[in-house]
């Protein structure tokens, strides 16, 4: 008894229910994602410098939880979410790129200017 080929696509679509629905609307944690770094530049213009740094780790655990999340509902290992959490330079747009490669939408060129942004920002600052 042959079963056919079990890599061939799903013959009906009610084979699909499985998937998650992210291509269903906006990509929320996706927008967080990139929103995050921006919105922790601005209150380093006001802040004293001791905080800076104390919303630079605020900004980098936030990134890593939405990340985790994000990997859960993507159905991706989270691992890789684990470099936000030591290396945000690097992890960060990894994980914008790697989620792109399962469906959503492309938030790197964004990912990149928010680091811009907020590395500015605090660069300024500290100098």
């Amino acid at each position: 008894m042959t079963r056919g080929n079990p890599y061939a696509a799903p013959e009906s679509p009610s084979e699909y229910e499985d998937e998650p629905e992210y291509a269903a609307g906006p990509d929320r944690l996706g927008q967080a994602l990139v929103a995050l770094p921006v919105l922790a530049a601005v209150p380093t213009y006001v802040l004293p410098l001791d905080m800076v740094e104390w919303v630079s780790v605020v900004m980098v655990i936030g990134c890593f939880v939405l990340a985790s999340i994000d990997a859960q509902r993507l159905r991706i290992s989270w691992a890789p979410t684990l470099l936000i959490l030591v290396l945000w330079l690097l992890g960060y747009p990894y994980w914008l790129h790697r989620r792109a490669r399962h469906g959503t939408l492309r938030f790197l060129p964004l990912g990149l200017a928010a680091m811009m942004v907020w590395g500015i920002a605090v660069g300024v600052r500290i100098l």
